[in-house]
C-alpha cells in the first residue's frame, strides 16, 4: 500500500529520447533495421494498481526521481517466394534512481524486460489462403521492489481465406497454442489458450 500522502504528492513526469539508426536492403527480398536509443525519465509516475482503499477511478501513484533505459533494437523482413519471414530482438537495459526506500519497495513490475524477441511467419497456399505463425519470447522482469515475472514463450496459430474479390477474410486461429502459464502484467495471469473466428469485409 502507498504511504499516506504520496498521492497528494505526484509531479508530472518529464522524458526525453534519443534514437539513431541503420536501414538496409539486401537483393530485393530482405530488408533489416538496427536502432540504439537512450531514454531518460524525471519524476517518474508509479501506479499502485492494488491499492485495497482506492476504487478504479482514485488509483494511488506516487513518483520515482529518475529512471534511465537504453538498449538496441534488430528487426529484419524476408520474402522467398510464397513465404514471407518477420523476425526482432530488443534488449533493455534499466536503471532506478531513488533516494526514499519505500517507494521502491512499493514499485511493482513496471520496467520492460532485457530480453524480447518474436519470429513470424506468413505461407500463401494459394491466392485466396495463407497461414500465419507467430512465435514470441519475454525475458525475466525483476522490479526494484524484488517481485519477479518469469521469462515465457508464446505461440500463436492462424489461417486466412479471403474472397470476394479479397474484400471479405475469414480468420481462424489459436492464441497461445501450447498453453503456456504467464503474466503480461503482474498478479493477473494471461489466459491458457484463445480459440477464435474472425469475418472481416471492407466496403471500399
Amino acid at each position: 500500500m502507498v504511504p499516506v500522502g504520496y498521492q497528494n504528492e505526484v509531479e508530472y513526469e518529464t522524458s526525453w529520447q534519443y534514437e539513431t539508426g541503420i536501414y538496409h536492403r539486401f537483393a530485393e527480398i530482405f530488408d533489416n533495421r538496427f536502432v540504439l536509443y537512450y531514454t531518460e525519465i524525471s519524476d517518474y509516475l508509479a501506479i499502485d494498481r492494488a491499492d485495497p482503499e482506492h476504487n478504479d477511478n482514485q488509483r494511488s501513484g506516487w513518483n520515482l526521481d529518475e529512471i534511465r533505459r537504453w538498449g538496441i533494437e534488430y528487426e529484419f523482413n524476408a520474402t522467398i517466394k510464397d513465404l514471407t519471414i518477420y523476425g526482432n530482438y530488443t534488449y533493455i537495459a534499466s536503471r532506478v534512481k531513488e533516494d526514499d526506500p519505500r517507494k521502491l519497495t512499493l514499485f511493482w513490475v513496471d520496467l520492460p524486460p532485457k530480453h524480447k524477441a518474436g519470429i513470424s511467419l506468413r505461407y500463401a497456399v494459394s491466392d485466396s489462403v495463407m497461414l500465419t505463425w507467430d512465435q514470441r519470447y519475454v525475458g525475466k522482469r525483476l522490479s526494484e521492489g524484488g517481485l519477479t515475472l518469469d521469462p515465457y514463450t508464446r505461440s500463436d496459430l492462424g489461417a486466412q481465406y479471403s474472397f470476394l474479390q479479397n474484400k471479405a477474410k475469414l480468420i481462424v486461429y489459436v492464441n497461445n497454442l501450447l498453453g503456456t502459464n504467464y503474466e503480461e502484467v503482474y498478479g493477473y495471469p494471461m489466459p491458457r489458450q484463445v480459440i477464435g473466428v474472425t469475418v472481416k469485409y471492407t466496403l471500399f
